[in-house]
C-alpha cells in the first residue's frame, strides 16, 4: 500500500515525468513484446525444420538396415535401429510391420504413442538384393510438439523477465536524467511564476544548475530569456498602464468639470427651449385660430355673397329665356357675365386658400388633350376674333390620345394663361402648344411641356417672378385698362406644382411673353376616352316630370321664389318652408316627392332637419337635394352624408333640372315627336345668328368641315362637332344654335344617318343664305 500511495504522490507531484515514465514503459514494452514474437517465431520455426531433418536423417540412416533386419527376419536388428531411431529429439515413437501376404503385422515397436500434438510419418521398407527389389514392411515414425512448445514457453518467459527488468532500468534512468535536466528546472519557472509580484518585477529569474563555461544555450535558457523578457515588458506595460490611469483620472475629473459646466448651460438652453416651444405653440395656436376663423371668413363670405348672387343670376336667366328684345337681352347678359366674374373672383380666392391649407387633391381621370385644346379654342373664339388675333394650336404628332390627369385643373391652368394673353394682347397672335417626350425608365410614362405665348405687352425681366406672387401684378399695369386680381398666375403655379411640374416665364417686353408648362411622368393609357353625355347638354324642354310635389326651404324669399320659377315649365307643384322646423311640419303633412333643403337656416339649420328626416322610417326615403351657398369641401363631404342631392349656390336651372332628373320619374321625348314641328320650322334665322356679331364669323369657318362630314359620316366625328358647336352656342347665349346642335348630338347618338344629312344640309344652306 505504500508503494501505491508513494506512486499517486509522485503522479501529483510530478504529472510530467509520471506521464514521460508512462510513455517510456508503454513503448518499451510494446518493443519487447514485439521482439518477443519475433524471436519465438525464428525458435520455432528452427524446431520444426529440426523435425524436418530428422525425418530425412530416419530416410537415409535406418530405412536400409530395417528392410534388411525385416528380410532376414531378425527381430533383435530391428529393436536396436529402432531405439537409436528414437534417440532423435522430439521422436517419442516407432513402429515397423512386416509385410505377410500383402497385410501389414506389427513387427516391433518401440517408445509410446500419442495422438494428440504430435506429427505421424510413414516410411515403405524395401528390401534390394541383386537386382531383386520387394517391399518388405513400413515403418511408422511419431515425433511430439510439446517438447518444442515447452522449449518456446521457458523462452518466452526468460525473454519477457529479461526485456522488462531491462525496461525499467532503462526508463528509470532515463527519467532521472529528464528530471535532472529538464522537469525540475520547469517546476523552478513553474515556481517563479507562481510567486511573481507585479510590484517587483526587477528580479531577474536564473535557473539553479551548473554549467560549464562556454557552453552552448539550450532551450531552457531560451524559455527562460523570454520569461525575463515577458516580465520587463510586463513592468513596462503595467507602468504605461499606470501612467495612463493617472492621466485619464485627469481627463475624468476635467471632464468632469465640463459636464458640470455643460449640464448648466444644457439647463438653461432646455429652459430656453421650453420657453421658445411654449410661443412656437402659442403661435401655432394663434396660427390655427387665424386659419379656422380665415377658413370661417371665407366660407361665410362665400355664403354671403352666392346668396344674393343665386338670386341675381337666376332671375336673370329666366328674365333671358323670355326677352325678345334684343338691347335688354344683352344686359341681361351684362348682369350675368359680372356676376359670373364675381364668382371666378370668389373661386380663385377659394382655390388659393385650400391650396396653402394642403386641402386640394388632385382628381386623376383620362384626359384627351386634343379634345380639352378644341375646348380651349371654342371657348376663346369670340375674344380672339374680336381683338383680331390668330389662334394657331399645335400638337406634337403620336401624343397619346388619352392621358392621366386632372382634367378640371388642367383646364383651369389653361383658361388661366390663355386669358392673360387675350388680355395683354391686341395684335398678332396667341398661340397654344403641346410637346412630350417619354421617359427613358418607361415607355407609358411621358414628360408634357404646355406652352401660351402671345405677342402682348411683355413682361420686364426683374417682375418676371414676382408675378406669380399672391395679388401681384406687372408694375406700372393700368388696372382700370386690364383689370384683374394678381391670383390666376399665383393659383395656376401652385396647381403645377401639386401635380409635381413647374412653370416658367420668357418673355421681353413690347414683343410678348411665353409661359411654359412643364408636367413630369404623365402615364398614357391605352383605351380611349368618349366625353360623357353631360346632363346639361340636354334640351331640357323635351325633359317630361311626372306629376309630383317638391318641398322648397329656404329663409330667403327670393331664393324660394328662384326654383319655384325655375320647376314653373315643368308643371311640378312646389311648396315653401323658410326654416327646417316648417320643412319637418310639411313634410310629416304633404309627403312630398322631393326636398330641396338650404343649410344655413334661422329656428332650425338644414343640417338637423336632414338628420331628423333621416332618422324617421316613414320620411328616411324621400330624396334631399341640398341647395348651400357653401364652397368648403370639408362641408361637401359632411352634406354628403345626410343628403341625396348636392347644388351649389348660385343655382342655374340646366343643374337643378339635371339634379331632379336623377330622383324624379321622368321621359326625354325623342325626335320622332317633333318632326313635324321639326320639318315646319327654319333651324336658324338671321336675325338669330346675328346675337352676338361675333359668332356669324365663326360659323362660316365651319361650312368646310360640315361638308366633309356629310361626305364621310363618321358618326364619332360628328359627335365631336355636335359637342362643339354646343359648347359655342352656349358661350354665345345662342339658342337656335343650342337646339340645333343638341338636335344633332341626339341623331347622333341614334345613328340615325337620315335626320343627320338633313341637319348638316339645313346649317349650310342657313348660313349660306345669311351671308348673301
Amino acid at each position: 500500500m505504500k508503494i501505491v500511495s508513494s506512486i499517486r504522490n509522485y503522479r501529483k507531484n510530478h504529472p510530467l515525468s509520471a506521464r514521460l515514465l508512462a510513455y517510456i514503459l508503454l513503448i518499451s514494452s510494446a518493443l519487447t513484446l514485439f521482439g518477443t514474437g519475433l524471436q519465438v517465431y525464428n525458435d520455432y520455426r528452427n524446431d520444426v525444420s529440426q523435425i524436418h531433418a530428422d525425418i530425412q536423417t530416419i530416410e537415409k540412416s535406418f530405412l536400409l538396415p530395417l528392410a534388411t533386419g525385416v528380410w532376414n527376419l531378425d527381430r533383435e536388428q530391428v529393436t536396436l535401429q529402432l531405439q537409436g531411431a528414437l534417440k532423435l529429439r522430439d521422436m517419442i515413437h516407432a513402429e515397423v510391420r512386416e509385410n505377410r501376404k500383402g497385410k501389414l503385422h506389427v513387427l516391433v515397436q518401440q517408445g509410446s504413442y500419442e495422438a494428440n500434438d504430435s506429427i505421424t510419418v510413414t516410411f515403405p521398407l524395401n528390401y534390394e538384393s541383386s537386382g531383386f527389389s520387394a517391399q518388405v514392411g513400413e515403418l511408422q515414425a511419431t515425433f511430439s510438439m510439446k517438447g518444442v512448445y515447452a522449449r518456446l514457453q521457458e523462452k518466452v518467459v526468460l525473454i519477457l523477465v529479461t526485456q522488462f527488468i531491462k525496461t525499467f532500468i532503462v526508463s528509470f534512468c532515463i527519467l532521472i536524467i529528464i528530471h535532472l535536466l529538464i522537469t525540475r528546472h520547469l517546476a523552478q519557472l513553474a515556481n517563479l511564476a507562481s510567486a511573481i509580484d507585479f510590484n517587483d518585477l526587477d528580479n531577474h529569474w536564473q535557473l539553479n544548475r551548473h554549467k560549464r563555461q562556454g557552453a552552448r544555450r539550450d532551450e531552457l535558457d531560451r524559455l527562460v530569456d523570454s520569461f525575463n523578457r515577458m516580465r520587463n515588458d510586463l513592468r513596462v506595460h503595467l507602468e504605461q498602464r499606470a501612467a495612463a490611469e493617472e492621466k485619464l483620472r485627469d481627463y475624468q475629473e476635467e471632464l468632469e468639470s465640463v459636464v458640470s459646466e455643460r449640464t448648466q448651460a444644457l439647463k438653461k438652453n432646455m429652459h430656453q427651449l421650453e420657453q421658445e416651444i411654449k410661443t412656437r405653440i402659442a403661435s401655432e395656436q394663434r396660427a390655427d385660430k387665424a386659419n379656422k376663423a380665415k377658413s370661417e371668413f371665407l366660407a361665410n363670405m362665400s355664403h354671403e355673397i352666392r346668396t344674393p348672387m343665386n338670386a341675381v343670376l337666376g332671375f336673370a336667366q329666366i328674365l333671358a329665356d323670355g326677352e325678345t328684345d334684343p338691347e335688354k337681352a344683352r344686359h341681361l347678359a351684362s348682369i350675368s357675365s359680372s356676376g359670373k366674374t364675381l364668382l371666378y373672383l370668389i373661386n380663385d380666392i377659394l382655390d388659393l386658400s385650400k391650396i396653402e391649407a394642403n386641402k386640394l387633391d388632385l382628381e386623376l381621370g383620362p384626359v384627351s388633350l386634343p379634345m380639352l385644346f378644341q375646348e380651349i379654342e371654342t371657348m376663346f373664339a369670340n375674344q380672339v376674333a374680336t381683338n383680331g388675333l390668330d389662334f394657331p394650336i399645335q400638337i406634337q404628332p403620336g401624343l397619346p390620345a388619352n392621358l392621366l390627369m386632372d382634367e378640371n385643373r388642367t383646364r383651369q391652368i389653361l383658361i388661366n394663361l390663355i386669358s392673360n394673353a387675350v388680355k395683354f394682347t391686341s395684335k398678332g397672335q396667341i398661340s397654344l402648344q403641346a410637346e412630350y417626350q417619354r421617359t427613358p425608365s418607361d415607355h407609358n410614362q411621358l414628360n408634357l411641356t404646355i406652352t401660351v405665348a402671345d405677342t402682348g405687352v411683355g413682361i420686364p425681366k426683374n417682375q418676371q417672378q414676382s408675378i406669380f406672387g399672391a395679388f401681384q401684378q406687372r408694375s406700372g399695369q393700368n388696372s382700370a385698362l386690364y383689370g384683374g386680381t394678381g391670383l390666376g398666375l399665383t393659383i395656376t403655379q401652385r396647381l403645377v406644382r401639386l401635380m409635381g411640374g413647374e412653370i416658367s416665364v420668357e418673355s421681353i417686353p413690347e414683343q410678348g411673353a411665353t409661359f411654359s408648362v412643364w408636367l413630369p411622368n404623365i402615364r398614357a393609357l391605352s383605351h380611349r376616352v368618349t366625353l360623357p353625355a353631360s346632363d346639361t347638354s340636354l334640351d331640357f324642354e323635351r325633359v317630361i316630370f311626372a306629376p309630383g310635389k317638391v318641398l322648397i326651404c329656404d329663409d330667403i324669399a327670393l331664393n324660394r321664389e328662384l326654383l319655384k320659377n325655375f320647376l314653373r315649365p315643368w308643371n311640378l307643384s312646389t311648396q315653401m318652408a323658410s326654416n327646417g322646423q316648417e320643412a319637418l311640419l310639411a313634410v310629416r303633412r304633404d309627403k312630398p316627392d322631393l326636398i330641396l333643403m338650404d343649410m344655413k337656416m334661422p329656428v332650425m339649420d338644414g343640417y338637423a332637419a336632414c338628420k331628423a328626416l333621416k332618422s324617421d322610417p316613414a320620411l328616411k326615403d324621400i330624396p334631399i337635394i341640398t341647395v348651400t351657398a357653401s364652397a368648403m369641401s370639408d362641408e361637401e363631404e359632411e352634406l354628403k352624408e345626410y343628403c341625396d342631392g348636392f347644388l351649389r349656390k348660385p343655382i342655374n336651372r340646366a343643374e337643378l333640372i339635371s339634379e331632379c332628373m336623377r330622383f324624379l320619374p321622368n321621359r326625354y321625348r325623342p325626335l320622332t315627336e317633333f318632326t313635324n314641328e321639326a320639318d315646319s320650322r327654319v333651324i336658324f334665322s338671321r336675325d338669330a345668328l346675328k346675337t352676338p356679331a361675333e359668332l356669324f364669323p365663326i360659323l362660316l369657318t365651319k361650312l368646310a368641315l360640315t361638308r366633309q362630314l356629310i361626305r364621310k359620316m363618321i358618326i364619332q366625328d360628328i359627335e365631336y362637332f355636335a359637342e362643339d358647336m354646343m359648347t359655342l352656342a352656349k358661350n354665345n347665349r345662342n339658342t337656335a344654335l343650342l337646339h340645333w346642335s343638341q338636335d344633332l348630338l341626339e341623331a347622333s347618338r341614334s345613328f340615325d344617318s337620315q335626320l343627320i344629312t338633313r341637319l348638316l344640309e339645313q346649317f349650310i344652306q342657313t348660313i349660306e343664305k345669311t351671308s348673301c
